[in-house]
């Protein structure tokens, strides 16, 4: 299998939930940056080019939920893979944060190999598209010049 390369923004208030996350995407190759809360998680989005974000949603200044609205506001939404990662399994805060532009929902504790898996297959999908995108508009330019 292609190693899959990325840049993921890692978005949560605890510093032993960062820290497995961190470990967990490094040990895969993929670069990591941290956000310790929603607004740190904007300010980083709106200068770095991520590849996708993993959010936990509830923290003290801006919660997951306020950064997916933002999100969406932007129009980031879903070129943006952002994957929910919180200890909260109630069946609204899942339909909320999905109907909202999550594009999945991982409930911790995290199973590792699920969350590569996840992570791998939604990074491959972003670089797909990114890719068919560049296509079609290099399709365009030439058809327009020829």
């Amino acid at each position: 299998m292609v190693a899959v390369k990325g840049k993921i923004l890692i978005v949560d208030d605890e510093r032993a939930n960062r820290k497995l996350l961190v470990d967990l995407v490094e040990r895969e190759g993929w670069e990591a940056l941290i956000a310790t809360g929603g607004a740190d998680a904007l300010a980083i989005l709106a200068q770095e080019p991520i590849d996708l974000v993993l959010l936990d949603m509830m923290m003290p200044d801006v919660d997951g939920m306020s950064v997916l609205t933002e999100l969406q506001k932007q129009g980031a939404l879903p070129a943006l893979p952002v994957v929910v990662v919180t200890a909260h399994d109630e069946r609204k805060l899942r339909i909320d944060a999905l109907s909202a532009g999550a594009i999945d929902f991982v409930v911790k504790p995290v199973d590792r190999v699920e969350l590569v898996c996840r992570c791998r297959t939604l990074l491959e999908l972003k670089r797909l598209r990114e890719d068919a995108s560049q296509r079609a508009a290099d399709r365009a330019f030439r058809e327009l010049y020829d």
